[in-house]
């Protein structure tokens, strides 16, 4: 499958996505070996603060309604002990190696999918019970914690897949682990565009739905030149892929000879090279490529890293 988008940041990037979506606080992505216990520890704990929170709420419904609507809450108490939930999201963690929030998800469209075969109506809405535990699991699963540790523990090379992200965010993650970025939102004068473009991190935009589409793991080729995004590329398309990079690679090389010459007109009028950076470490880099100065410094980007 190939999504087309607006590249906003040359480079070509392959690795596995992880699907980050602000609107709800939710992240999606493949699990190492590594951390199947911890997944497994974090749904168990949000099991157990659910239960909790749940039969608060029925007690309280219990004071103020009567007991003849707490009921309600014994259905929901009966679900986080259902097999057909927990053990079934724990099962996807182990076995498909997606984290708590993704399993349970997984879960809860197989579910979704068992209801809305039934005849009986009352049955099929139902669904939304269910649909209402997942929803508290995955709020007790959520934590604001520290953008800097998004990619913490994450096999990499990463393809991050948002339906927007702010600059702060980029600013504070690991750049080395991140193969490139790919949005439902944003334009080549994007903020986070730009500073893809000054960390050289290939990134594609205005995607609109890419982080609905795109499953947590799955493979992922994106062109920030073209706007191209690959999902589940074949052996094929990854060598034509790995092609086109060594060109560009080659073609990036090829002027590095003009790297140290003169700014210099043709009729002999020099002209000042300064460069707009949006970091310290690209004044390294403007050296580099032949800069005198620094013309726009733009820091916002600095101060969005610090919080």
């Amino acid at each position: 499958m190939q999504l087309k988008g607006l590249g906003v940041s040359p480079g070509i990037g392959v690795g596995r996505a992880l699907v980050l979506k602000r609107g709800t606080r939710e992240r999606g992505f493949r699990v190492p070996d590594a951390l199947i216990g911890r997944e497994l520890e974090r749904l168990d704990q949000a099991r157990a603060q659910s239960r909790s929170q749940i039969e608060h709420i029925k007690t309280r419904m219990a004071d103020v309604a009567g007991a003849d609507y707490a009921y309600l809450f014994d259905a929901q108490l009966l679900m986080l002990d259902d097999p057909m939930l927990i053990d079934r999201a724990a099962a996807i963690i182990r076995e498909d190696r997606l984290n708590a929030e993704s399993a349970l998800h997984r879960a809860l469209e197989q579910i979704a999918a068992f209801f809305d075969e039934a005849d009986d109506a009352y049955l099929r809405e139902r669904k939304g019970d269910v649909a209402d535990v997942v929803g508290r699991l995955c709020m007790n699963l959520r934590a604001a914690g520290d953008p800097g540790d998004l990619l913490e523990g994450l096999e990499g090379p990463l393809v991050l897949v948002a339906d927007e992200i702010t600059p702060s965010v980029i600013a504070q993650l690991d750049w080395s682990r991140l193969a490139a970025l790919v949005t439902d939102a944003g334009s080549w004068t994007s903020h986070t565009a730009i500073l893809a473009r000054s960390i050289h991190i290939p990134a594609v935009a205005g995607l609109h739905d890419a982080s609905a589409i795109i499953s947590p793991g799955t493979q992922i080729a994106v062109d920030g030149a073209t706007g191209d995004v690959l999902l589940d590329p074949d052996d094929e398309a990854l060598g034509q892929i790995a092609a086109r990079r060594r060109r560009r690679e080659a073609h990036e090389q090829s002027l590095d000879e003009y790297r140290q010459l003169p700014a210099v007109t043709a009729d002999g009028i020099h002209i000042r090279l300064e460069a707009n950076i949006e970091a310290p470490d690209d004044a390294g880099r403007a050296i580099e490529r032949g800069a005198v100065g620094i013309g726009l410094f733009r820091s916002e980007f600095l101060l969005a890293a610090w919080g």
